[in-house]
């Protein structure tokens, strides 16, 4: 317990876990051993009946949208923070569903994201993989940004398409927190740190980066980076090697990631339908049917929603609505800065 946080291999070696696996073998596990269904969600069960068009002559595509910043969490928009967020658990699940709903002969992926969780990222890549096995292919079509985790998720795709100024690439992996401890000797506060282990205070925002964290941390960056690019050499079936000299972070508009291997065409979402209907056997001029997830939602539900949120500043005054119009402007990015996990994130650059 001294060492924590464990990596997951090291929970294993020391015994503190069983097995590692992702979600999908989990449940795999418990079909097996126990001879029983698992527990499906009424959501699921809903979205997986429910038919948009009674037309079933026509060959049906589904897109499904992931657009912001990749997190774990899907309840990560608030009033201060409404940047969209890709949720792992429920993008995962819109993957699941549309990959065995009968309905849809092809997937599209439109992809417009500078990354996020690299755990959120792993799981979708993980759902994407898993859905290969019904057949049906997927094709990634990036749009302006799909960086760093937005990439993750894309190379999991069969085909990826970018236009030529999309920002892609970014392979490669950063872990911050905020530190206040400073701020609480000026605010005269005081903190008592109880700690079981050198690791007790590795994300806390009350003590910096000790030498021992920063080692910590370190091999915990080497390591997700290693998986990072093993899995972009595997999925683009290229040598590590060549991996290694476009990745480290490096940053690559669609021309020039066509160039290295990192996508596949250039073209936006209607060449990638385009070339979904060649996939599926439709003619050019054959006219598909298209099912787009997540649905638009309904702007004045979502906003109710928002303000449902305990933590929505509400106030009458004009420095309250310059304060959140100003907190608005840095909210994205101070949200995916202070995780407690390792990100795979890309600034947002300007190309002239």
């Amino acid at each position: 317990m001294a060492q924590g946080p464990l990596l997951s291999r090291e929970a294993l070696a020391a015994g503190l876990v069983d097995h590692i696996s992702y979600r999908d073998e989990f449940e795999e596990y418990i079909l097996t051993e126990f001879k029983t269904n698992y527990t499906l969600a009424i959501t699921e069960y809903i979205r997986a009946t429910r038919s948009e068009i009674n037309e079933k002559s026509k060959k049906t595509i589904a897109i499904i949208n992931a657009v912001g910043t990749i997190a774990r969490e899907p309840n990560s928009q608030t009033l201060i923070n409404p940047q969209k967020v890709i949720s792992s658990q429920r993008f995962s699940e819109l993957i699941k569903s549309a990959a065995e709903n009968e309905e849809f002969d092809a997937i599209i992926i439109r992809i417009d994201s500078p990354g996020g969780s690299y755990v959120a990222s792993d799981t979708i890549w993980r759902a994407i993989n898993v859905a290969k096995k019904n057949d049906k292919p997927i094709i990634a079509s990036l749009g302006n940004t799909a960086a760093s985790g937005g990439y993750f998720i894309a190379m999991a795709a069969d085909t990826i398409y970018a236009q030529p100024g999309t920002i892609t690439g970014s392979i490669g992996v950063i872990l911050n927190k905020f530190v206040f401890e400073e701020l609480f000797k000026h605010l005269q506060i005081n903190w008592e740190v109880l700690k079981f282990g050198d690791g007790g205070t590795l994300f806390s925002p009350s003590k910096d980066f000790s030498n021992s964290d920063l080692k910590r941390l370190n091999k915990t960056l080497d390591t997700i980076y290693s998986d990072f690019t093993l899995k972009v050499a595997s999925s683009r079936n290229l040598s590590l090697e060549s991996i290694q000299k476009i990745a480290r972070g490096r940053v690559w508009s669609g021309e020039d990631a066509k160039k290295v291997g990192l996508i596949d065409h250039l073209g936006g979402l209607n060449m990638a339908i385009e070339h979904a209907k060649t996939e599926i056997g439709a003619l050019k001029s054959t006219e598909v049917k298209i099912i787009t997830y997540p649905r638009p939602e309904d702007p004045f539900t979502n906003f109710i929603n928002i303000l449902k949120e305990n933590n929505a500043p509400l106030s009458s005054q004009d420095r309250t609505i310059n304060f959140v119009k100003l907190l608005n402007t840095y909210a994205d990015k101070l949200y995916i800065l202070n995780s407690d996990s390792p990100l795979i994130y890309s600034e947002p650059i300007t190309v002239k």
